[in-house]
């Protein structure tokens, strides 16, 4: 797991970073969270290009509005809003890759832009086909030539259709997909994740690795928490509660807490079941212990305490 967690970590830093610099320099959002003025932002003056840039503009500045209201101060906003972005940018990309070696989906990501899914996109999408055979020139103030932007378009494309089953995380509309990495960012994210040393992570009967990916992104938050409380002797901040208590419970913990609480109920309603073999993390009963009273599987009703 080493390799991962310093896979996420990395990738972690250059995406908050790539966050940061989208919002300064194509939206006029200092880190302080002030704003320059519009006509200082060349995005935002670009004639047709900048209608998009213009209402991410405009959401930006109501979120924080609405973030200070909510007490929140605009540099803890601005900070709070780029690990957002990382965070969903980044799992957005595992996840394709998982679905990818799951063939529940064509190669997206796998091959940049000669990805199966990619090329099966441009054949039904002819405005995005000809941006993509214009080449990779000339760019635009994201750093885009025609095909690079043919090509976040259908990665923003295929989000959608997934957000049909999963909305907050594969959303195309929201602030994640407005700050979507530009090309030089993005290609080095697509080449680790393709690299021979996360091939595994991948493969069919590894999906816990989304689950690694969410607690190493949050690895230095929990650091951090745990070092102020057993070295420093404090006490726990509210904002180090997300850190220290959601923590991505791995398969076999999850299945010791099913099988020694509703699989420990039911053979004690039913000894002569035969479901204990089938349960390797079932504590033994002790010898004697009579049979618990028959409930209808309706009446059962189960506290999972690590349900988040």
């Amino acid at each position: 797991m080493a390799d991962l967690r310093t896979f996420v970590l990395a990738a972690r830093k250059s995406l908050i970073r790539e966050a940061e610099e989208q919002l300064i320099q194509l939206y006029g959002l200092k880190s302080t969270g002030d704003f320059l003025s519009s006509d200082q932002v060349t995005a935002l003056n670009r004639g047709e290009t900048s209608k998009d840039a213009l209402e991410t503009y405009r959401r930006l500045k109501q979120l924080l509005k609405d973030e200070q209201e909510a007490g929140i101060a605009p540099v803890d906003a601005i900070k709070k809003l780029t690990k957002e972005v990382a965070f969903t940018n980044l799992n957005r990309m595992v996840a394709l890759k998982l679905l990818e070696g799951l063939k529940l989906i064509r190669g997206s990501i796998n091959n940049r832009h000669n990805s199966n899914a990619f090329l099966f996109y441009l054949v039904d999408h002819d405005e995005d086909k000809k941006l993509f055979e214009q080449g990779s020139q000339p760019t635009d103030d994201r750093g885009e030539g025609p095909s690079d932007q043919a090509y976040r378009r259908f990665i923003l494309w295929q989000c959608g259709r997934l957000a049909e089953e999963v909305k907050v995380l594969f959303d195309p509309d929201n602030l994640a997909s407005k700050l979507f990495p530009r090309p030089m960012i993005l290609r080095s994210l697509v080449n680790e994740l393709n690299s021979d040393y996360l091939k595994e992570y991948w493969a069919p009967g590894n999906e816990e690795t989304l689950g690694w990916v969410y607690q190493f992104f949050n690895a230095e938050e929990k650091s951090e928490a745990f070092d102020r409380v057993f070295k420093k002797k404090q006490k726990f901040q509210k904002e180090d509660i997300p850190a220290a208590t959601q923590i991505f419970s791995p398969g076999w913990i999850v299945e010791y807490l099913v099988q020694n609480s509703l699989g420990r109920l039911w053979v004690t309603m039913h000894p002569d079941s035969t479901l204990a073999d089938q349960m390797p993390y079932l504590v033994p009963l002790p010898a004697g212990v009579p049979a618990a009273a028959l409930r209808a599987i309706k009446e059962i009703r189960l506290l999972d305490p690590a349900c988040g």
